[in-house]
């Protein structure tokens, strides 16, 4: 995994912007183990269908979410790209640092 270091302010941007987001945080955390529909999602985390659709679309405009079918009016199916996998891993070791 790549260090994180002070002058990476474009990191510190993306996984700010996860944070403040516990339903980002939460989708990147379903994307993380498998490829999701938006449908998926929604009973994953218990909340609207809107909430889901508005954090893939923000998510996306990050490059953090891909989207395997963007031409499709449903069944699109989203998963991380490289750059949310990486946004991920430095969440999942700043928690696990702060936990132990």
């Amino acid at each position: 995994m790549r260090k994180v270091e002070k002058g990476d302010n474009i990191w510190y941007t993306l996984i700010s912007f996860v944070r403040i987001s516990k339903t980002r945080q939460n989708i990147l955390k379903n994307l993380k183990k498998r490829p999701c529909f938006p449908s998926e999602l929604v009973r994953y985390l218990n909340t609207s269908f809107s909430n889901v659709s508005k954090n893939l679309k923000k998510l996306r405009e990050k490059d953090l979410v891909i989207c395997y079918s963007p031409n499709q009016k449903k069944g699109k199916l989203y998963a991380l790209s490289e750059k949310g996998n990486l946004v991920f891993e430095i969440l999942e070791q700043e928690f696990n640092n702060t936990l132990g």
